[in-house]
C-alpha cells in the first residue's frame, strides 16, 4: 500500500482547511482580545508618561514660591559697568550711591641691575618679605642670577612673589612680581653673606638688596609701585581697600573695581526691592497649573459620537489629583490679608484654568510682599499655598510616586501578555499537531478501506460463472 504524503488526499477531505478553522477558532478571537488589552495597557502608559510630565512641570513652577528670598530680593542696577563690576547679597538695602572709583589697587614690581647671566652673583642668603610673610633662600657661591630666579619660584613658603629674567643691552635683570596688591604687601629683600653679614654696599648679593621705605636708595627698582584702591562714595565718603574687590564699604554690596574714573566723574550704583521676581514665579506658576488642567482634560476627553476615548477617561487615580489640586489651590490661608489668589488678581474661570489680572497682581506685589510669602509658603503655624500643593505633588511624581506605581503595574500587565502569548502558541501548536494526527490517521483508514473495496469489486467481476444478462 501507498504512503499517503498529502493531508487529505486519501479522503478526499481538505485536512488543512479543517484543522485551520479549528486554530483560527481559538487563535483570532484571543489575539483580538490581546491586542485590545495591549493597546489600551500602552495608551494608559502614554498618558501617565504625558500626566507625569505635566505634574513635573507644575512641581518644579513652585521652586521660586517657596523660596522667601524671592518675596525679600533686591535689585541691583548700574549707571556704567565701566569701572567696576557689583554684586549684591540678602542684606542689602534699597538705595542709590555714587561711586567714583579714584584709585586702582597696584602689586609692586622690582627690577634689578643688568647681570652677566653666566657669572654668579656671590654666596649667602636673601631674607625676603612680602607684607607680614617673610621667607628665605640660600645662594649657593657658584649660583647664577637663573639660579636665584628658581630658588624664588620653588620656595614653599614664598607668600605670592614671582621672578623672572628679562635681558636688556645692559645684562639679565631679575624681576619680582608681587601676586597681592595694595600698601600692606609691599616687598623688601635684605641680603647676607657667607659670614651672614648683611650687606648695606650694593656689591655681590647686595645687588638685590631693596627696601620700600627707602626706595630711592635701595639697589634694586621699582617699576610698579603697591597702592590700595581708592573709592568716593556719595563724594565725602572715602575707602580704602589693598585689593580691588571691596566689601563692606556698602552693605551687602561688593564691588570689584576694573578703572578710574574722571576727576568728579561718578557711577550711580541702585538698590531697589525686585518686585519682577514675584511675579515672574506667580505666573510661571499659573502657566504650569493650567498646563496640567489641560493635559488632564485632554486625557480624560470622551466622544461617544466620534468614537473618541482619551486613554485616562474615567481613570480614579487622575480625577482624585484633579480634585486634590484644585482643593489646594482654591483654599485660604490665614485669617486676613492676601490669604487666597483671588485677592491677588488671579481667579479660576468656568473651565477650570487660572486668569491673572497683572494690574491687581502687581498691586499685591508692591502693597505687600509679607502677605504673599505668607500665602504661598506660609508661617510658623501652617505651610502656605505653595508648600501644600508642592507636598501633594510630590505624593504622585518621582520614581517612586503614584504615578511610576500605575505605570509600573501597567507594564507588568503588559508583560503579563506577552507571557500569555508564549503559552498560548505553546498550547496551541500543541493541538495543531495533535488535529494532524487524528485527522491523518483517518484519513488513511478511508484510504484503506477504499484499496480495499477497489480490491473485492475486482475480484467479483472475474468470478467464474458470473454471467453479464444482456437482454436484446
Amino acid at each position: 500500500m501507498s504512503t499517503i504524503s498529502t493531508p487529505g488526499i486519501g479522503s478526499g477531505i481538505d485536512i488543512n482547511a479543517i484543522v485551520g478553522a479549528y486554530i483560527d477558532a481559538e487563535r483570532v478571537p484571543f489575539e483580538a482580545r490581546t491586542k485590545e488589552q495591549e493597546d489600551r495597557y500602552v495608551n494608559q502608559i502614554t498618558g501617565y508618561g504625558t500626566l507625569r510630565t505635566a505634574v513635573d512641570t507644575l512641581e518644579s513652577s513652585l521652586a521660586k514660591l517657596t523660596e522667601s528670598d524671592t518675596y525679600g530680593g533686591m535689585k541691583m542696577t548700574l549707571s556704567s559697568s565701566s569701572y567696576f563690576a557689583a554684586t549684591i547679597d540678602e542684606t542689602a538695602d534699597a538705595g542709590s550711591y555714587e561711586i567714583e572709583v579714584q584709585q586702582l589697587a597696584e602689586a609692586q614690581k622690582l627690577t634689578s641691575a643688568g647681570f652677566v647671566a653666566e657669572d654668579p652673583v656671590g654666596e649667602g642668603r636673601l631674607e625676603i618679605s612680602l607684607g607680614s610673610d617673610t621667607f628665605e633662600i640660600t645662594v649657593a657661591a657658584d649660583a647664577t642670577l637663573d639660579d636665584i630666579k628658581e630658588a624664588i619660584n620653588d620656595a614653599t613658603d614664598n607668600p605670592g612673589l614671582s621672578a623672572s629674567i628679562v635681558t636688556d643691552d645692559t645684562g639679565a635683570h631679575l624681576v619680582l612680581n608681587s601676586s597681592q596688591t595694595g600698601l600692606a604687601n609691599q616687598i623688601t629683600i635684605k641680603a647676607f653673606d657667607a659670614t651672614d653679614t648683611e650687606i648695606t654696599d650694593g656689591t655681590g648679593l647686595g645687588k638685590l638688596q631693596f627696601d620700600s621705605a627707602d626706595v630711592a636708595g635701595s639697589q634694586m627698582s621699582e617699576t610698579q609701585s603697591a597702592q590700595d584702591a581708592i573709592i568716593i562714595i556719595d563724594g565725602s565718603l572715602t575707602v580704602t581697600n589693598d585689593s580691588n574687590l571691596i566689601e563692606g564699604a556698602i552693605e551687602g554690596v561688593t564691588f570689584n573695581l576694573t578703572d578710574t574714573n574722571e576727576p568728579g566723574e561718578t557711577t550711580r550704583i541702585s538698590i531697589s526691592e525686585d518686585s519682577g521676581q514675584i511675579n515672574n514665579a506667580v505666573k510661571a506658576f499659573v502657566d504650569a497649573y493650567n498646563n496640567y488642567i489641560e493635559t488632564s482634560k485632554s486625557l480624560q476627553y470622551v466622544n461617544l459620537d466620534a468614537d473618541i476615548t482619551a486613554p485616562l477617561a474615567g481613570d480614579a487615580t487622575l480625577r482624585m489629583m484633579d480634585r486634590q489640586f484644585r482643593g489646594v489651590v482654591s483654599s485660604t490661608f490665614g485669617e486676613t490679608g492676601i490669604n487666597s489668589l483671588s485677592n491677588m488678581g488671579i481667579t479660576t474661570n468656568r473651565d477650570g484654568y487660572l486668569e491673572v489680572d497683572s494690574s491687581a497682581l502687581s498691586e499685591a506685589i508692591k502693597s505687600n510682599t509679607e502677605d504673599l510669602q505668607n500665602f504661598f509658603i506660609g508661617t510658623d503655624e501652617e505651610p502656605g499655598m505653595a508648600v501644600k500643593l508642592e507636598a501633594q505633588l510630590q505624593i504622585y511624581s518621582g520614581a517612586d510616586g503614584i504615578v511610576s506605581t500605575r505605570v509600573d503595574t501597567l507594564t507588568g500587565q503588559v508583560e503579563r501578555l506577552d507571557i500569555e502569548r508564549e503559552i498560548f502558541e505553546e498550547r496551541i501548536a500543541t493541538q495543531e499537531a495533535q488535529l494532524y494526527s487524528r485527522f491523518n490517521a483517518m484519513d488513511a483508514q478511508v484510504a484503506s478501506l477504499n484499496n480495499t473495496l477497489d480490491f473485492v469489486t475486482s475480484q467479483l467481476k472475474n468470478l467464474p460463472g458470473v454471467v453479464r444478462n444482456n437482454k436484446d
